[in-house]
């Protein structure tokens, strides 16, 4: 989803399907949490958490990660 589509959706509530709305509204959520909660490592894995609601496995959300990740946008294989 582009930027100003996420901005009409969010200010003017123009309705997308979900699948387009869920990552950019748990980065939304993400960023509100960050904002109004002091850093602490409690804070930081609960941003997580958030962050990766749509995106990550339950079990992979809000922990460090022991091993070594590849991150890549789905587009550039």
């Amino acid at each position: 989803m582009e930027i100003d589509s996420y901005v009409k959706h969010k200010i003017q509530h123009i309705e997308y399907p979900p699948e387009l709305t869920q990552k950019p509204n748990d980065l939304f959520r993400a960023y509100i949490y960050a904002r109004e909660n002091r850093l602490t490592p409690a804070h930081f894995l609960q941003a997580h958490r958030v962050l990766t609601e749509h995106l990550l496995p339950p079990h992979w959300r809000g922990t460090y990660r022991r091993s070594e990740m590849v991150v890549m946008e789905h587009q550039t294989i």
